[in-house]
Formats: C-alpha cells, sequence, structure tokens
C-alpha cells in the first residue's frame, strides 16, 4: 500500500524545517514512550472491550494500525519503531519511557506476560538501533498487578534483567542498581549522565511505598548522583514514567504522594543548574512541566511530557506518536525537538479505500519497512533555543487536536 504522508505542517504561518534541513545539534536522542502492546487487540474486535474479538460476532471494522479507544497492535508498535529507523537511524540514544502492557482485565496481564511483552520490545528495539544504546525506564503497567512496586530493595528487579531481556542493554554497574529497585544511571557520552528513576515508588495507587519516606532509599541515591555531576561539570538528563503534579485534563488527584512530591522537587530544585531538562510519559499527550522554587519562583529545570504510541486515553484518544531531540551535551537545555504522529483516522480511511479498490502492493518485508516509516508525518515544534517562550505563565504551548473526524461524529468524548 502506498503512503506518501510527507507534509510538514506550518506554525505561524511558516513552513518549519525538517530535522535534516537544520544546522545539525552536537546531539540527538529518541523518546518512545507508553506502547501498551495489546497481543488480544482484533482489527474486527469490539471498541467497548478494548477492541479484543467480540464473542457474540458483532465486532467492528477498528482499523489495522488501532483505534482511539484501544490499545496498540504489534502493526502499530513496528510502524512506529520503523518510522523512528526512518527519520534518525543513529541517534546517540533512545529513551524508553515505560508502559509495555495494555490496560486490559481480560486477562490482567500477568507476570510472563509482562515479561515477554518488554522481551519482545527489547528485541525489535535491539534489531532496529544496533549502533545506539537503549536506555529503558520501568512504568507503572510494567509490575504485576499494575501500579504495585515494592518499596524494598530485590526481589523482581532482578528478573526484568533476565526475563525482560534487559540484561543486555546495562552495564554491569547499572544492572547492579537497577536489579535493587528499578532506577540506575548512564553516561552515553562524556558529557551526559541520564539519571533512570523509578518514580512508580511514589506514584498515589501504590499503598506499598505510600508510608515509606523515602522507597528503596532512591532519594538518596539521587542526591548521591547528581553531587557527582555536579563535581564533575556534567549536565544530568532525568528520564522516569511518571512526573510530578498533576494531569491537566483531569485535575483531581496528584500523580505522587505529598510526602514524595514535595521531597522529589526540592532535591531536583536544589541540583537544577545541572540539569539539562527531565523527560516523562505516562500521560500520553503532549505537556511539561516547570520546576520552581518556592522561594522566588525561580524556574530551576524544565521537564518534557511525550505523547504515547498508544491510542488508548481515558476519555477519548491520541494520535499515536514519538519524539526526537536535540541537545548540546555541555549546555543547559535541548535545543530543540520534533514530534511525529500518526493519523489514525486518516491512514485507517487509506487502508479501507486501498482494499477495497485493491491497490495494494506486494506486503515484501522491504516494501512493509518502507510502506510503515512513511506513515508517520511530522510536525516541527517552536523553536527552544531559547528557553523564555515557556517560562511565561501566560505562554501555553500549542495543542493539536488530530482527532478531528472521530470527534466531529460525536463517538469520542471530549477530554
Amino acid at each position: 500500500m502506498i503512503l506518501l504522508w510527507t507534509l510538514c505542517l506550518t506554525l505561524g504561518g511558516q513552513i518549519m524545517a525538517r530535522p535534516e534541513q537544520m544546522a545539525e545539534p552536537k546531539g540527538l536522542f529518541w523518546q518512545l514512550t507508553d506502547v501498551h502492546w495489546d497481543r488480544e487487540y482484533s482489527s474486527n474486535g469490539d471498541p467497548k472491550k478494548m477492541c479484543h474479538r467480540a464473542s457474540d460476532g458483532l465486532g467492528v471494522e477498528t482499523g489495522k494500525f488501532g483505534t482511539y479507544s484501544c490499545d496498540s497492535p504489534w502493526e502499530l508498535v513496528e510502524a512506529s519503531i520503523a518510522a523512528m529507523t526512518e527519520q534518525e537511524s543513529d541517534p546517540d540514544f533512545i529513551v524508553w519511557t515505560g508502559d509495555n502492557s495494555p490496560h486490559v482485565k481480560d486477562p490482567i496481564p500477568d507476570w510472563d506476560y509482562v515479561f515477554s511483552s518488554l522481551k519482545k520490545v527489547t528485541d525489535l528495539l535491539r534489531d532496529q538501533f544496533p549502533r545506539s544504546q537503549i536506555i529503558p525506564v520501568l512504568g507503572n503497567h510494567d509490575v504485576y498487578p499494575e501500579d504495585f512496586y515494592p518499596g524494598k530493595t530485590g526481589g523482581i528487579y532482578e528478573a526484568y534483567l533476565k526475563e525482560g531481556g534487559w540484561e543486555d542493554l546495562l552495564s554491569n554497574r547499572a544492572k547492579g542498581s537497577f536489579g535493587a529497585c528499578g532506577f540506575y544511571s548512564t553516561m552515553p557520552n562524556k558529557g551526559l549522565k541520564v539519571l533512570v528513576l523509578n518514580t512508580n515508588l511514589y506514584n498515589v495507587p501504590d499503598n506499598l511505598t505510600s508510608n515509606i519516606e523515602d522507597p528503596c532509599g532512591q532519594f538518596t541515591w539521587m542526591e548521591r548522583e547528581l553531587k557527582k555531576a555536579e563535581r564533575a561539570g556534567t549536565k544530568v538528563l532525568v528520564a522516569a514514567h511518571i512526573p510530578p503534579g498533576y494531569f491537566e485534563r483531569f485535575v483531581v488527584s496528584p500523580f505522587y504522594n505529598e510526602i514524595h512530591n514535595k521531597k522529589y522537587i526540592n532535591l531536583l530544585n536544589d541540583y537544577g543548574d545541572v540539569i539539562l531538562a527531565h523527560v516523562y510519559g505516562h500521560t500520553h499527550t503532549d505537556s511539561f512541566r516547570l520546576f520552581r522554587t518556592d522561594e522566588n519562583d525561580e524556574v530551576k529545570s524544565i521537564a518534557f511530557i511525550a505523547p504515547s504510541v498508544t491510542p488508548w486515553l481515558h476519555s477519548g484518544g491520541v494520535n499515536p506518536s514519538i519524539r526526537l531531540y536535540g541537545y548540546e551535551p555541555y549546555e543547559s537545555h535541548i535545543t530543540d525537538f520534533w514530534q511525529y504522529f500518526l493519523n489514525l483516522t486518516e491512514i485507517n480511511e487509506h487502508l479501507n479505500t486501498q482494499v477495497s479498490t485493491q491497490k495494494i502492493i506486494p506486503e515484501t518485508d522491504e516494501n512493509l519497512l518502507a510502506e510503515k516509516s512513511r506513515m508517520y508525518r511530522s510536525w516541527a515544534s517552536r523553536p527552544i533555543q531559547e528557553i523564555e517562550p515557556y517560562l511565561d505563565s501566560s505562554n501555553e504551548l500549542e495543542v493539536l487536536d488530530y482527532r478531528n473526524k472521530e470527534k466531529k461524529s460525536g463517538r469520542f468524548e471530549s477530554t
């Protein structure tokens, strides 16, 4: 099937350049987040049952690459990673910020499901990016039962290395730290340290850790690592799954327990001068956070929250997305980022049209790879060589809603 999604969106009336047309930053890295692969997804499933095959045979055409009310089919996972290789096949590293199992209850993903899902996505990333470091992060759906991580060291964390396939991704030093409680640090290049945190330990639903002041001693470890970076003059990229604060669309309860939220923000503010940026997932939407001090409202660092691969959202849905960052290892900020998305409405309509007119090209391996990588349309972010535009509270990042046809039809609630 021929998919020519080459139009680059415009901002402010000007066509934004694609990454290869811009001055090359000194470093590039991908963020892949919230894959939520559902192996029971059916392209003729029931959207009210997460697109699983309907027992009464009353399923509907949900789309080969997914639909807005359901988690990711494997075809979407493959297409997303193929698009990454097409746009930038040799990044410095890939930050994979967690959540690989689906939001389903029939059946609830058990340990075998969790580990086999991690292993399959790990193998695909290693195959497609043989020269790039892959930096995995635990999400709240990467555990059984979901959300419940123990606040004491040892136990399940070693299993991720062996059963999930992550032992081949980490150095011996990083494996020792991760095996204790799911956090570690790594240096993909001389000027940058990535601090990989297990912020699921602070997640409100996790009653295994809610009464522990410093679950697994992660705060103590964080401060030690930040001090080392400060002394060495190294910049730090903070990578975690769940961000602090609230979800902007449903401001009901915070993500972190109160005692953990305050400690987390204060600690990172204390070392704001060494922090390049933060990257998180979890919300499935494009957002950001400003880490400010209580004393003088000074901004110490900025956090980027990337949208998900899965189209699923609590209410409505999102288009599958991947994000490429440009950065300067010895500078104080990300230089730019490029957001790629797959318009599910268009691709599903396109596929249905092509099936009906029999214009499908042979599904050779070469054709499939080219076809999947072209399915992602890109838009360039506002230039962020200067951080100031983000620091004015009256400035909001432009929110793009690509669910135009589905939203107009009234099929999904607005979020």
